[in-house]
């Protein structure tokens, strides 16, 4: 029998799955951060030499942003990616074109593993509004080791339209045409098989004349010995520098006004595990090595010219991450250490070619006011991996500098010996999101969104607009927060569990609604490694999916627990969730083996099905506690005879995140909000690489009947996690983020 499709109105409506859905009508939407400021790690910055307040920085995982000078904020370069290329969202290095203030240019990548695509290219007109896509024939690795060694990407000072590229795996690349395409330089030396391959490329401006490629052309290696080399005729030939500091690679390398190049030194990649570095002075024109590191590792001597007497010594050995030169003081100098744990990491300056130097870390007052879980050690500490320094080349005394959490910013870095530092990041989110949770609470007071992020903890979002006042949750301060969860019949009754940096407790329970926290008396021996928990409809219980553990049951908030039966098949772990509907009761979930039990207060196991949809996340709606959800990469599943059978939303084909909200008005049903791909429409036509497709963010106010588009081209947010909707407030969604931090949207009015 042939399979029969109706066309009625804009719907298409068929009596087989097999057909083709209508692309889904478009209902617009405003996205907005929920305001953390910064969270991951600052790999580079870039300032324009002609246009003032000009300048970009480059993250690891999270993409590039402009400074805005007018809105005194940073603006996100690369949101219009879709799922399918959210490998571009690593910033491997970026590229200016100091003779045309609009160009731009990313070297998009973030993993260089046989499982990710190539890298590509992001050529912009517009400082960043609007980009084409270049692809090449590499790969990068934004959020590898040595991150923050650059740039790899530079325009050629002299004749702009020629670019080289320092690949990591695949030697040096040239273009001629802006960008456009892309050829390896040949006669170029095969890096060194270690991931880190070049580290940068740098164009020796004054060896040349404008409207002809520069001559003289330096490129750093990840090479004990061959590590810095020299082309004197525009590329087409190289050699190794002679006297370069051997047994160390240089990670950055900059030229000074007045023809002196800085180089900044470690003996491996970074950003941990370095335990030597130096910083050394060459002058081309005459091959001059020079060492001018203001502290030596390993030893913690320090060289007789320093005269920073008061800085700590560290004999644990560490690498200098970066150096900087000051546009109008050639011989002004900012270099920073990296992976000096003990005492800290700091910048030193020098205002004399680096014969002296000073420590800013110890005369340095800090402010985190704008951020305050930055200030979650006693008197925020400087930093931890510097390997961004930017010194504003129309003011001296303006630096920044990123960290492995966040951009510090100062405007008196002018030889004083106090200087005053304040969080830079504004408009910059970079956080990676573990959970998501809106609550349904009995009154429109309380929050609305609770969250728990990948290095920077477990937060109470009372105030979208400002980073919580209170910071991170305390006691204990969780560095990845795995789970927040509630009592559906008494939400005053919270439990969180997650990992820490530190040692001790990996878990809590909350009696006032996640204001004040109460740590676990005891854990499991395998608390350490967090996973997923649960909180009883009536808070009597606890259920802890503990990794690489069996399924624990506490009946007195954490001072005991009770090992289980139940233990995951696979990697994947169990997915706990409580019964909303009964006061004692969860539902366990293997997305390994596709089993499905519920638990009781006695901790029995009783299998529902053992035919679940595998690879996927369980939901129940807050809004409808009776109904259980499964999405994964084969669709979307649903059960209304708990858990017993599940069926297919024949209208979806894939899933990344799915979750619920307030149904909308004259609807039972609670909105159901995904990011994944509707089938037959674009998105799931192979192939799926293209600007545009490769899934998107939708809504349905039907249970998955029709679909509504609510991104946009310019709001794609490449890689989203988790979503939900909220339970309180029709239309609203809140979406989290493998760097981008946490978005919430309302429908645009």
């Amino acid at each position: 029998m042939k399979t029969i499709c109706i066309l009625l109105a804009a719907s298409l409506l068929c009596m087989s799955s097999t057909c083709l859905a209508a692309t889904p009508a478009s209902t617009p939407y405003r996205f907005q951060n929920v305001t953390f400021i910064a969270g991951g790690f600052i790999t580079g910055f870039v300032a324009h030499p002609a246009e003032r307040g000009l300048y970009y920085v480059r993250t690891d995982i999270g993409g590039a942003y402009r400074w805005d000078n007018t809105a005194k904020r940073w603006f996100p370069l690369q949101d219009w990616l879709p799922f399918s290329d959210r490998n571009l969202l690593g910033a491997e290095s970026i590229a200016i074109d100091p003779t045309d203030a609009k160009k731009l240019y990313i070297a998009a990548g973030t993993y260089t593993n046989n499982g990710t695509p190539n890298g590509a290219i992001l050529r912009s007109d517009d400082q960043g509004r609007h980009f084409t896509i270049a692809r090449v024939p590499f790969k990068m690795g934004g959020n590898e080791d040595g991150r923050f060694a650059g740039e790899r990407l530079q325009v050629d000072p002299n004749h702009p339209q020629t670019l080289l590229m320092a690949t990591r795996l695949a030697g040096l690349w040239r273009s001629g045409d802006s960008g456009a395409t892309w050829a390896r330089v040949t006669q170029f030396p095969d890096p060194p098989s270690n991931r880190i391959g070049l580290t940068f490329v740098t164009f020796d401006k004054s060896s040349g004349h404008a409207g002809q490629p520069t001559p003289v052309i330096y490129a750093g290696v990840d090479d004990p010995v061959n590590n810095l080399l020299r082309s004197e005729d525009a590329g087409k030939t190289w050699k190794q520098v002679a006297g370069s500091p051997q047994g160390l690679f240089p990670n950055h390398g900059v030229f000074s006004s007045d023809g002196t190049m800085y180089l900044s030194f470690t003996d491996h990649p970074g950003p941990n595990g370095t335990g030597n570095g130096a910083v050394w002075a060459l002058s081309p024109r005459t091959n001059t090595w020079k060492d001018i590191t203001p502290q030596k590792p390993i030893s913690g001597e320090q060289k007789d010219h320093a005269n920073d007497a008061k800085a700590p010594q560290d004999a644990q050995g560490f690498g200098y991450g970066i150096v900087a030169v000051d546009a109008q003081h050639p011989r002004t100098l900012l270099a920073s250490t990296i992976d000096r744990w003990h005492p800290g990491d700091t910048i030193f300056r020098s205002t004399d070619g680096g014969a002296n130097w000073l420590s800013l870390k110890e005369g340095a007052v800090r402010d985190a006011s704008l951020a305050p879980w930055a200030d979650h050690v006693a008197g925020a500490p400087f930093g931890h991996w510097i390997g961004a320094v930017m010194i504003d080349p129309f003011d001296s005394a303006h630096v920044l500098y990123g960290t492995g959490e966040t951009i510090w910013e100062s405007h008196d870095v002018n030889g004083g010996a106090a200087t005053h530092w304040s969080v830079g990041a504004p408009g910059l989110e970079e956080t990676t999101d573990i959970m998501l949770l809106s609550p349904l609470l009995p009154t429109a007071a309380g929050p609305h969104l609770f969250t728990g992020l990948g290095d920077i903890g477990c937060f109470r979002n009372d105030d979208f607009a400002h980073s919580p006042a209170s910071g991170a949750m305390k006691n204990p301060e969780l560095s990845n927060c795995d789970t927040i969860a509630l009592a559906s019949q008494r939400p005053e009754e919270m439990v969180r569990v997650g990992r820490s940096w530190n040692p001790g407790p990996h878990g809590a329970v909350s009696h006032d609604g996640g204001v004040h926290w109460t740590p676990f008396a005891t854990e499991p021996a395998q608390g350490v490694q967090g996973g997923d928990a649960a909180i009883s409809a009536d808070g009597s219980l606890l259920l802890w999916a503990v990794r690489g553990g069996p399924l624990q049951l506490s009946k007195n908030s954490g001072a005991s627990w009770q090992p289980l039966s139940l233990q995951a098949n696979g990697r994947g772990g169990l997915q706990v969730l409580a019964d909303p509907t009964i006061a004692n009761a969860f539902w366990v979930y293997d997305s390994t083996a596709g089993i499905l039990n519920s638990l009781n207060s006695d901790g029995v196991a009783y299998i529902a099905t053992q035919s679940a949809p595998k690879g996927g996340r369980l939901r129940i709606p807050a809004n409808a506690p009776n109904i259980l959800w499964i999405g994964g990469s084969s669709g979307l599943w649903q059960s209304t005879n708990r858990g017993i059978d599940f069926h297919q939303v024949s209208s979806v084909a894939s899933v990344y995140a799915v979750g619920f909200g307030k149904a909308a008005p004259g609807k039972s049903s609670p909105v159901i909000y995904l990011a994944g791909a509707i089938a037959g429409t674009p998105e799931t036509a192979p192939p799926a690489v293209d600007q545009g497709r490769g899934g998107g963010i939708y809504r349905s106010l039907d249970d998955g009947a029709t679909w509504q588009r609510i991104d946009d081209p310019e709001h794609r947010y490449a890689w989203i996690e988790q979503i939900t909707g909220d339970p309180r407030v029709f239309g609203r969604v809140y979406m989290g983020t493998n760097g981008r931090g946490v978005l919430w949207g309302d429908p645009a009015k």
